[in-house]
């Protein structure tokens, strides 16, 4: 079931962007690209609940604009940090520990923080992540929790 809706969300992918509907040729080539990438990530064993967590496309769709929320904001943060006349930064590197089960939501939290400007995933491990931010104030943010636990709704209940 997993390869064809990969194969579905690809050939939809090549359509939102083509957007050539009407050319035959493009939408064949399309369905020939979007079938050989399902089956390559199928043979290369990537095709999987933690390569393609298609179960989790509703709690992504909560997910995501909240964090364009924050990589607006950080922006902001960000350029009024580097255009005040006195650059007093205290950059910082520190911990954060997590509780996720999975790779899926590991990666989508050390993703978050490196998204986010100001502040930067320089390692990811099973208990922690660690962190370099531009300030601390970039840092309290993130030990307030709110992404950690916004990623653990995002990864759901352990399989």
């Amino acid at each position: 079931m997993r390869p064809f809706v990969l194969f579905a969300a690809l050939f939809a992918f090549y359509v939102a962007l083509s957007g050539q509907i009407h050319n035959g040729f493009l939408m064949v080539a399309g369905l020939v690209a979007s079938a050989a990438t399902a089956g390559l990530a199928v043979r290369l064993g990537i095709c999987d609940g933690e390569g393609f967590p298609y179960e989790r496309f509703f709690a992504a769709l909560l997910y995501l604009p909240w964090l364009f929320k924050e990589i607006v904001t950080s922006n902001i943060a960000v350029a009024q940090l580097v255009w005040s006349k006195e650059l007093d930064i205290r950059p910082s590197v520190r911990n954060h520990a997590h509780k996720f089960h999975s790779g899926f939501g590991l990666v989508s939290f050390a993703n978050s923080i490196t998204l986010t400007p100001g502040t930067v995933s320089i390692e990811a491990e099973d208990q922690r992540v660690v962190v370099h931010a531009l300030d601390r104030p970039f840092q309290d943010d993130l030990e307030s929790g709110t992404m950690l636990d916004r990623v653990v709704r995002l990864e759901g209940e352990p399989r």
